[in-house]
């Protein structure tokens, strides 16, 4: 394909968005895109990627690297590229992981150190079956002494915290600790990984080797970067072209270090092209849920300035005096709205939001599906391992995906579930997705090879959480965080009131806080937020969590609340969320 044809078929796709097509078919070596949910990213991330592979000389011996914070989001880049790419560029035999490399951050470094860690330590080069694990597991304590493990405490809240200082003056230290006494185990943590990987980055000959090799390479998720991805990404910029993507209004990880103006700070460093795209595909013929969308992103855009704050939307708000009439609400919406092929989420802020509505369900025989366990639970991340270890023995040296395999898989995973996880909810919802993932890769038009790839990248990076959107029931009860990247018809969001959503700012609670100082209005039954500024970033926290919960609707989202009592004895009052400026309430949803 020439470069003209891959021009013409790429407008063909994109037709009239010249937002997109600016960027596809932009020359620039730095640029950075604000892509909002809906805005048909990774369609435009593909053909940027298609139009690269057409376009750029002597690609024979380089890749385009493909970068994102979560495993989540790098398998779905994968899964969509192995499927879309062959069609833009004309050539359904082509050989997409041949010219793409797709991971996030942990596993890109693991790949580095597997080629080049000899130079730490020689056990490196078996790098790829070394227990990889977080500061805080018992593994890694059986290696170190007690000033070790403050040490690595002290490390991971200065990351979290984003205090870069205190990081990089504890890095060296974490890097002793590394290579003495966890590497010489087979035990590295993931920070570890992150922190070995940049340093072989810094090597002169190394990052040539790799902004070379790499003449593109493509961040997604951008927003929830931490000092340790952003020490990889500025070491893999060169003489190649760096594109960074995200939404800093979908940054929902700040409580893990995500660093604040950070498209900012890359534009001023590297002096990055700045783009958006603004055409929101997926509520184009929904001007409500559209409204609602855009207005909260002009609330990121004024804080500053909300005196002269004039967007005005309106919320589908039920308020009640007593948890049994929040909840049956709920739950009426829920049967009325799943009716046909309709489905629908709960999405908690806090997981007991959502007991009171399971009991409900339960109570009624309802079926739902429970994904309230979360991605660094050990029982999740324990599942994952042995799923994926008892995969690989079946599967054999052939590789393979026969029947025979994934029943076998599914027949000793339940034969010794208690050895597998301590609890049995946990267990039976992976199971689930386990068998969703067996059944949607079997169907699939996939080629052994890369059917085999397709299990073994999802189960050895713990990944099956973005399956429910594969299962059969209806209704699904998942947490905001849980939830993104996947999309229902109808959103369902509990327990919108002060203490509950929001609720954590790093130090302490953005509602306590408000309270304390007197930053917001009190009210009986309501709090109001001022937009004071010293809490600017904890309320855009917890905001980018509630436009997260609400984009994750196709159709139309509903909220509610209740004036019962709280855990500690006090009425509940609904959040400021609901109370924001030209904010109207629909309650006769």
């Amino acid at each position: 394909m020439t470069r003209e044809e891959i021009e013409n078929k790429i407008r063909e796709i994109h037709g009239t968005d010249e937002e997109q097509l600016e960027f596809i078919l932009s020359d620039n070596k730095r640029i950075q895109v604000t892509a909002s949910a809906g805005c048909g990213k990774t369609k435009t991330m593909i053909s940027k990627i298609a139009y690269e592979l057409i376009t750029t000389p002597n690609l024979n011996h380089k890749k385009i690297l493909a970068l994102t914070f979560s495993v989540n989001a790098s398998t779905k880049i994968k899964e969509d590229t192995a499927s879309i790419l062959p069609q833009i560029i004309g050539d359904e035999d082509f050989d997409v992981e041949n010219k793409l490399d797709v991971s996030n951050y942990h596993g890109f470094s693991t790949k580095l150190l597997f080629k080049h860690g000899y130079i730490f330590h020689e056990n490196l080069k078996s790098v790829e079956g070394f227990t990889i694990v977080p500061e805080t597991a018992a593994v890694v304590n059986r290696h170190l002494i007690a000033q070790d493990v403050r040490m690595l405490t002290e490390f991971t809240e200065a990351l979290k915290a984003v205090d870069k200082a205190k990081v990089d003056e504890l890095i060296e230290d974490y890097r002793k600790l590394l290579i003495e006494k966890l590497i010489p185990n087979n035990v590295i943590t993931y920070n570890g990984l992150l922190i070995l990987g940049s340093e072989l980055l810094s090597n002169p000959h190394i990052k040539n080797f790799y902004t070379k090799y790499y003449p593109m390479v493509i961040v997604d998720e951008f927003q929830d970067t931490n000092y340790l991805a952003y020490k990889i990404i500025c070491n893999l910029i060169g003489d190649n072209k760096m594109i960074l993507m995200g939404d800093d209004i979908q940054k929902i990880y700040g409580f893990l270090g995500a660093i604040p103006n950070l498209f900012e700070d890359m534009k001023t460093e590297f002096d990055m092209m700045p783009m958006e795209f603004k055409t929101n595909y997926r509520f184009q013929d929904n001007p409500k849920m559209l409204q609602l969308d855009n207005y909260i992103r002009e609330i990121f855009k004024q804080y500053d300035d909300m005196d002269s704050f004039e967007e005005t939307a309106e919320i589908n708000f039920g308020f009640y005096t007593s948890e049994r009439g929040e909840v049956d609400k709920i739950y009426s919406g829920l049967i009325e709205k799943t009716q046909g092929d309709n489905t629908a989420a709960v999405l908690v802020n806090i997981n007991r939001s959502s007991t009171w509505i399971i009991d409900k369900l339960e109570e009624n025989n309802i079926t739902y599906f429970n994904g309230l366990f979360k991605d660094t639970d050990v029982d999740y991340q324990k599942f994952h391992k042995i799923a994926f270890d008892k995969f690989v023995r079946e599967s054999g040296i052939g590789r393979s995906v026969s029947s025979r395999v994934m029943n076998s898989v599914i027949a000793e995973m339940e034969a010794e579930q208690i050895a597998i996880v301590t609890d049995i909810i946990v267990f039976n919802s992976l199971m689930r997705l386990l068998k969703a993932l067996f059944e949607k890769t079997k169907s699939s038009s996939l080629s052994r090879a890369e059917k085999y790839d397709k299990i073994s990248f999802t189960l050895s990076n713990g990944s099956l959480k973005r399956l429910m959107n594969e299962i059969d029931e209806k209704i699904v009860i998942t947490t905001i965080h849980g939830s993104k990247g996947l999309e229902w018809d109808y959103i369902f969001i509990p327990q919108i009131t002060s203490g509950a959503f929001p609720i954590y700012i790093s130090g302490g609670s953005l509602c306590k806080t408000c309270k304390d100082d007197s930053s917001g209005t009190q009210y009986q039954k309501r709090c109001e937020f001022t937009f004071p500024s010293y809490l600017k970033s904890g309320f855009e926290e917890q905001l980018s969590l509630f436009y997260v919960a609400i984009t994750r609707a196709r159709k139309d989202v509903y909220m509610f609340a209740n004036t019962e009592n709280n855990p500690w004895g006090y009425p509940k009052k609904r959040s400021c969320f609901t109370a924001l400026p030209n904010l109207t309430r629909n309650k006769d949803f």
